[in-house]
């Protein structure tokens, strides 16, 4: 999710969340030395990803990160290579094991805002935050949990719900719980009516006559 606090609240939180937070600093060096399998799959390379497979790479390795191969094709919406991997055997629940900090800016009046993966954010949440439908519908395919959670309790609905309208539609077709809860009580139909993208006003509505409270 990318959120914004108060710079010093983005200080503060680092340190609380401990030594499963991964930093810029630290970020740029998993990424680094990620294995070849996971550097591939981020790339969108599915040549190289295909040879590694047939040569026997693990298809469930992990980055520094704790990333797998098919989180990060699914973020980047690599879909036939997300489909490759599947097909291989990528376990389509697997979670992160650390929360991410991808990226941080400051502004005026030491606000700040900061993108951040959760630590127990799994494929279909980076995939459907960021608007790939079809690698959402091959993950869903294949098993993917519609109504997992992240460690903050943010579900691939509530993080569609900023502002990736085609996503929610798909995931209430496909079961999302349209009344789940984040820890910090945000739902769906509250990120939506904070945000002010092109499709908030329809995804709201989209929400509402699914039965958002």
């Amino acid at each position: 999710m990318i959120q914004r606090w108060p710079l010093l609240a983005i200080l503060l939180v680092v340190p609380v969340l401990g030594q499963q937070v991964v930093d810029l600093d630290q970020q740029a060096a998993a990424d680094a030395a990620a294995p070849p399998l996971v550097a591939a799959a981020k790339r969108g390379d599915l040549p190289t990803v295909t040879s590694l497979l047939a040569k026997g790479e693990n298809v469930n390795q992990r980055d520094g990160n704790g990333q797998t191969a098919l989180m990060v094709a699914s973020s980047g919406g690599h879909v036939e290579l997300v489909q490759t991997l599947l097909a291989k055997g990528a376990d389509v629940n697997a979670k992160t094991t650390k929360t991410i900090i991808r990226s941080m800016s400051l502004g005026a009046n030491f606000s700040g805002s900061a993108e951040i993966d959760s630590a127990g954010s799994a494929a279909l949440m980076f995939a459907s935050k960021h608007g790939h439908t079809p690698v959402v519908e091959a993950l869903l395919a294949k098993g993917a949990d519609v109504n997992s959670k992240d460690e903050g309790g943010y579900t691939a609905l509530i993080m569609a719900s900023l502002d990736q309208l085609a996503v929610v539609k798909l995931l209430l077709a496909k079961g999302a719980d349209v009344n789940a809860v984040a820890k910090n009580g945000t739902t769906a139909l509250t990120l939506a009516s904070k945000n002010a993208s092109p499709d908030s006003a329809s995804i709201r509505a989209v929400l509402i006559k699914a039965g958002a409270r």
